[in-house]
């Protein structure tokens, strides 16, 4: 009967230690999730965003600066969804248009406006 309970007890132990473990690691953001986050609410998320300020024409050299950062970032990182490729693609076209307005090609802005388009990419990615 002792045996019993002190392996019924050691059975409880190690599930208790199994559940807190799994809901640690599940709960932690990984630094990828926090990096699209961040380029997310900074970068892209509502009309004062600097994609926003830099697609009208607002923003200043230091804001396409910022956004060209986190668009390269950005283009580091793996999505939590959809296919690697697209992702590097989509990122890519970013960076790229990003990479033309600060050298001044006319046409980046146009290739930014298409590369922002926030539903292609949380179509698939999000």
């Amino acid at each position: 009967m002792k045996k019993l309970i002190q392996s019924s007890l050691s059975l409880v132990v190690a599930t208790a230690f199994c559940a807190v473990a799994s809901t640690s690691f599940a709960g932690d953001k990984s630094e990828d999730h926090e990096t699209i986050e961040m380029v997310m609410k900074k970068g892209m998320k509502g009309k004062t965003a600097l994609v926003a300020k830099v697609k009208s024409g607002k923003g200043s050299k230091e804001d396409l600066k910022k956004l060209h950062e986190m668009f390269v970032k950005l283009a580091a990182t793996k999505p939590e969804k959809g296919d690697l490729s697209s992702w590097k693609a989509k990122t890519s076209a970013l960076v790229k248009a990003t990479d033309g307005l600060l050298k001044g090609d006319a046409k980046a802005k146009g290739a930014l406006n298409k590369a922002a388009n926030c539903k292609a990419c949380h179509k698939i990615h999000k």
